[in-house]
C-alpha cells in the first residue's frame, strides 16, 4: 500500500491491515508524520519511506519487497470487498486481475459514476512492470500508466468482488486540490478531474447501490437502517468459475 497520512477518519488503512493474514507492505510517503510514521510499523511487516510526486503509481516499483508470488494493491482510501478478500487469498492461476473499484460516497450511501473502473490489483509478480505514459510535451510520467506481464484478466458477471473506494469522503478542499495536482501532472484540464473527484458538482452521477453489491460492502462501514448479508463461499467459487479475458483498464 502507498500512503500518505494513513489515519485520517475518511481513511480506513488500519481496517484493511489488520485481521486478514496478509503480509503487509507500506510504501509510505516522506511527508507522514512522526506519529503516523510510528503508528504504521505497528500494522505493517515492511514500511519504505518514499518521495511521492503527488500520485501512488511511482511507489509501485516496491512491489518487489513482498515475499508472496501475488502483490495485492490498495490505496489508504480503499477497501475490498469480503468476497474480493477471499478471491485475492486463493488466485486461480497466474494472471494480473483487473477488479472493479467503485467510489463510495459513504454519508449518501451512494456510488459514484464519475470515476469508476477496473483496475488492474492482484497481480502475479514474476515478470510484471509499470510502464510509463508519454505526456502531450513528450515527457514521460508513471501516472495512470499500464502494466505489463502475465495474462491480463476480469470475471465476467463479478458477483461482487470489488474494491470500495472511499476518495470522495475526502474534505471538498482536498479533493480540489488533488484534481488541481492531477491536471499539473498529466497536462490536462482541472475540469475534467473535477468530474472525478467532486460529486457536489454532479449529484445526478450519484447511484444506489445494486443489492448484490450492497452486501459486499465491508463490516465496518456502517448504514443507518440497512442489515448487510455475509458472503458465501459459493459466491467466491462462483467467481472463480467466471474468469475472463477481456482487458482490464484504468
Amino acid at each position: 500500500m502507498a500512503t500518505r497520512d494513513p489515519f485520517l477518519p475518511w481513511k480506513h488503512a488500519q481496517r484493511v491491515w489488520t485481521g486478514r493474514g496478509f503480509e503487509v507492505v507500506v510504501a509510505l510517503d516522506d511527508r507522514t508524520g512522526v506519529a503516523d510514521t510510528l503508528k504504521v510499523s505497528e500494522f505493517a511487516d515492511q514500511v519504505v519511506r518514499w518521495t511521492s510526486d503527488g500520485h501512488a503509481e511511482d511507489a509501485f516499483g516496491y512491489i518487489s519487497m513482498c515475499s508472496g508470488e501475488f502483490a495485492f494493491l490498495l490505496a489508504d482510501d480503499e477497501e475490498p470487498s469480503p468476497l474480493c478478500w477471499e478471491f485475492a487469498t486463493h488466485p486461480p492461476f497466474q494472471a494480473r486481475f483487473g477488479i472493479p473499484v467503485i467510489p463510495y460516497v459513504t454519508k449518501m450511501d451512494k456510488t459514484w459514476a464519475g470515476d469508476y473502473g477496473v483496475q488492474e490489483r492482484l497481480v502475479w509478480k514474476k515478470s510484471w512492470r509499470w510502464i510509463k505514459r508519454r505526456l502531450p510535451d513528450g515527457s514521460l510520467t508513471t501516472f495512470e500508466g499500464h502494466s505489463e506481464g502475465a495474462q491480463q484478466v476480469t470475471i465476467k458477471d463479478n458477483p461482487g468482488a470489488v474494491i470500495w473506494h472511499y476518495l470522495l469522503d475526502a474534505p471538498l478542499e482536498e479533493r480540489e486540490e488533488k484534481a488541481r495536482r492531477y491536471a499539473r501532472i498529466d497536462q490536462s484540464s482541472v475540469d475534467y478531474h473535477r468530474v472525478r473527484l467532486l460529486w457536489e458538482e454532479h449529484p445526478e452521477l450519484l447511484q444506489d447501490i445494486p443489492e448484490r453489491l450492497r452486501a459486499q460492502l465491508p463490516e465496518g462501514v456502517k448504514v443507518e437502517g440497512r442489515d448487510r448479508v455475509h458472503a458465501s463461499r459459493s459466491a467466491v467459487g462462483d467467481a472463480h468459475g467466471q474468469l475472463g479475458d477481456r482487458d482490464a483498464h484504468r
